[in-house]
């Protein structure tokens, strides 16, 4: 017996004699014409007895199981049930109702990672971060996946956005000298045919222009749905935003399927920098020089050290971003930062770098 109980969800009740969970998970991932899809599974035993499941309670647990395979990316493609898969659906759900409830009061808010340029060490932008503000909460990258699983990631995405635009207006208000600032959107976020318009509302109301909101796409979301996300992007470009895609060097995806794209600005992610020494540099500076090709502008993400800023330097990036430059900070510090023009910020990374300080 089989049935449909979800979007992309499916259910098979058959005799345990019948169901080798790997066998079948390979079989499923088959498609016609030799095309592959990726499949996960989640099983779970019913039978007779009073320790056994029903059947409404087995398709519980199944589903338990099938969220606990979809979550380990790289895990396993079938997971079976076991006990405490239901404390971490009481854990799950327990963390959702604390973000809805931090997103209501305010207590999840962006802080502002800033981007500099290379070689100058001008402030040139930041990076809008959700952060989750009550003490021991968990970082986002613990709670940002339950928000997709769970379907909120868009209303956490445009939380965030509004927040980091209040703080725009705020500091234009002041008179202060202002960067754009991004966000990193998730693609189901991204794949709502509205955004651009619920985009173009947020900046309206603040009276806002569309060169100070740039929005980042993860290399991830982007080599799973290439297509959709293309006119997606499209759209958002012909509204006046410019498009990044983030994370770049994670996920095996080719410089050239970017040729063509709506894509304005690459952001190479830490892990090259981190790679080996010899491979890593030649991976980077033929990166960097690719994407020039296509037009596009080059941020170096996770700059930890100044050997690597050198190195980057060297290769021709054009902005950086990292813990060497700066930690994310709180709304309030980088108003500090934008207070001096940058300028505390751009003496460091020249000091750093054995430069005289800029005049």
């Amino acid at each position: 017996m089989a049935g449909r109980v979800g979007a992309d969800r499916f259910a098979v009740l058959a005799p345990r004699s019948l169901l080798e969970e790997a066998a079948l998970a390979e079989a499923l991932s088959r498609g016609p014409a030799g095309a592959r899809c990726a499949v996960r599974m989640g099983t779970c035993e019913a039978g007779p007895g009073s320790s056994a499941p029903g059947p409404a309670d087995a398709l519980e647990r199944a589903l338990l199981a099938l969220r606990a395979a979809k979550s380990e990316r790289r895990g396993p493609r079938v997971r079976r049930f076991s006990p405490a898969m239901l404390e971490e659906a009481l854990l799950y759900q327990d963390a959702l109702e604390g973000l809805g409830a931090a997103m209501a009061s305010g207590g999840l808010r962006p802080a502002f990672q800033p981007v500099f340029e290379c070689p100058s060490g001008r402030l040139a932008g930041a990076e809008a971060l959700s952060r989750w503000g009550e003490p021991g909460a968990p970082g986002p990258g613990a709670y940002v996946p339950l928000l997709e699983e769970a379907g909120l990631a868009p209303a956490h995405d445009l939380h965030i956005v509004s927040l980091a635009l209040d703080r725009l207006r705020a500091w234009i208000d002041a008179d202060l000298p202002v960067v754009p600032v991004s966000a990193n959107l998730a693609r189901s976020t991204l794949l709502d045919p509205l955004l651009a318009r619920r985009l173009e509302v947020l900046l309206r109301e603040r009276r806002l222009p569309a060169c100070l909101l740039h929005l980042e796409v993860s290399e991830e979301a982007w080599r799973l749905d290439p297509d959709q996300l293309r006119c997606a992007l499209m759209r958002l470009q012909a509204a006046g935003f410019s498009v990044a895609v983030d994370d770049f060097g994670t996920a095996s995806t080719s410089l050239s399927a970017l040729e063509g794209a709506p894509v304005d600005v690459v952001k190479l992610d830490a892990s090259l920098l981190r790679a080996d020494p010899g491979c890593g540099a030649v991976v980077v500076g033929a990166a960097v020089r690719l994407v020039h090709e296509l037009g596009m502008v080059v941020v170096a993400e996770g700059v930890e050290d100044t050997s690597q800023a050198r190195f980057l330097e060297e290769a021709g990036a054009d902005l950086l971003q990292g813990y060497l430059c700066s930690p994310p900070l709180d709304a309030e510090a980088f108003e500090g930062l934008l207070r001096d023009g940058g300028g505390g910020a751009e003496r460091a990374l020249c000091l750093e770098r054995g430069r005289a300080e800029p005049t």
